[in-house]
């Protein structure tokens, strides 16, 4: 049912609207972000971000509707593509959500925006026009989406069983034997979460089933994507 997809889908983004400014790690510093561009600021920030803030604040509407607008802007293009591409829809959205992402897109809104409308993007690959307008419009959001481009070869990359094993198996133990110092090289400006009590690693107990807990997931999620296709 169509008007109870994108009913729950239009709830949960009033949710996420209408959320107190204390509620997540960045949503103050959002909200400082906002304030300063009000002011006629110059921020540092990607484009579209700075104009959403800029048009926002000069017809005189409030930080919440900017919240708003970043969770539809999530949320629609995600919709589309589980309607897309998922045999089940609203299962898809059941994973987003009790997988953590819908709670997650609070604290990294630019970087969840961007992530839909990369979905979005490759879910219209070969309309070229369309995947183009909707990748350069991620990029305006967060210039990490750059780094996706990197699917578009990802055919040449025979996936054996053995082969995503042993990468996730890789992956796992670099991620324990890594040190700070090398996670500062590797983070470039977020290098500062080391130092922040929001960083688990300290937890080793922690890690260790967290880690382990996603690569499951990703080795479930595989499994069951070669079983349908074969």
């Amino acid at each position: 049912n169509k008007y109870v997809y994108w009913g729950t889908l239009l709830f949960i983004s009033a949710i996420a609207g209408l959320r107190n400014e204390t509620i997540d790690v960045d949503t103050h510093s959002y909200k400082s972000i906002f304030t300063w561009i009000s002011n006629g600021i110059i921020y540092l920030i990607e484009p579209v971000w700075y104009i959403l803030n800029e048009w926002i604040a000069s017809i005189g509407l409030s930080f919440n509707v900017l919240l708003w607008i970043a969770s539809l802007l999530t949320l629609i293009p995600l919709g589309i593509v589980c309607l897309r591409c998922s045999v089940n829809s609203l299962m898809s959205l059941f994973f987003y959500y009790g997988l953590y992402g819908y709670l997650k897109s609070f604290n990294q809104m630019r970087q969840f925006v961007a992530i839909s409308l990369v979905l979005l993007a490759y879910s219209y690959i070969f309309r070229k026009k369309f995947f183009l307008a909707c990748f350069q419009l991620a990029v305006s959001f967060h210039y990490s989406s750059v780094i996706s481009l990197i699917i578009l070869y990802s055919k040449r990359i025979y996936l054996t069983r053995s082969r995503v094993i042993f990468g996730v198996l890789i992956s796992f133990l670099l991620g324990l034997i890594l040190t700070d110092s090398m996670f500062v090289l590797l983070a470039g400006p977020y290098a500062g979460y080391l130092d922040s009590d929001a960083v688990y690693r300290d937890n080793f107990l922690y890690t260790i089933m967290l880690s382990i807990l996603m690569n499951l997931l990703y080795l479930f999620s595989f499994s069951t994507l070669e079983k349908a296709v074969s």
